[in-house]
């Protein structure tokens, strides 16, 4: 367990959290919480996080194990974060195989969804192959082109929508993001379609 007065602890969140640029501020204690103030930040190679809560669960060593194995420190700290309550110091899932499905999203083989999904069934195993467990699913991430033809149809098919979006409402686009998922099947990257219509928007 973590706890802002173990020098020891800190010292090994700290280094934890140093790896490949994921660079935590100074501990504080809140309510049996340890949180870490991170500056919103982006730099190659480099992330900061704002605000970021890590439970006194001891997984900085196996947050380390993830990044040392090429994971996306963003993505591996918040799936640690959401998805590994109740796994203890030492998670079943390998370190690797985290790793891996981090570096599918970074890639952009798997959208943010069917990442979710494929962890589940790979904590539900205690690890696995994330590329065989998404193409068993028959998951794939569409390209750009593919995903540019859902935003088009999905504008054409609620003009008022567009309408109220490109005069900056920027809640009526849940509609039309909400459209595109459903046409796409869950498979457009939803960071994809964002960029595509803010691109057609002229913003």
């Amino acid at each position: 367990m973590l706890h802002p007065s173990d020098n020891a602890a800190t010292h090994s969140l700290t280094e934890a959290g140093t790896i490949r640029g994921v660079r935590p501020g100074p501990l504080r204690p809140c309510g049996g919480v340890v949180v870490l103030h991170r500056r919103a930040e982006e730099t190659q190679d480099v992330v900061h996080l704002d605000e970021v809560e890590v439970v006194e669960r001891g997984q900085d060593v196996y947050l380390k194990s993830v990044v040392d194995a090429g994971g996306e420190p963003a993505r591996a700290l918040v799936w640690v974060q959401q998805s590994f309550a109740d796994e203890g110091e030492t998670p079943r899932l390998p370190a690797k195989d985290l790793a891996a499905l981090t570096i599918m999203e970074r890639e952009g083989k798997l959208t943010a969804t069917q990442a979710k999904t494929v962890l589940g069934d790979m904590l539900a195993a205690g690890g696995g192959d994330p590329a065989a467990i998404a193409a068993a699913k028959g998951f794939e991430a569409l390209d750009t082109s593919s995903i540019a033809k859902f935003v088009d149809d999905a504008i054409a098919a609620q003009p008022d929508a567009w309408a109220k979006y490109c005069a900056g409402e920027e809640k009526a686009a849940g509609a039309l993001v909400g459209s595109i998922m459903k046409a796409s099947k869950g498979k457009a990257d939803g960071k994809v379609v964002t960029a595509l219509l803010q691109e057609r928007r002229g913003s």
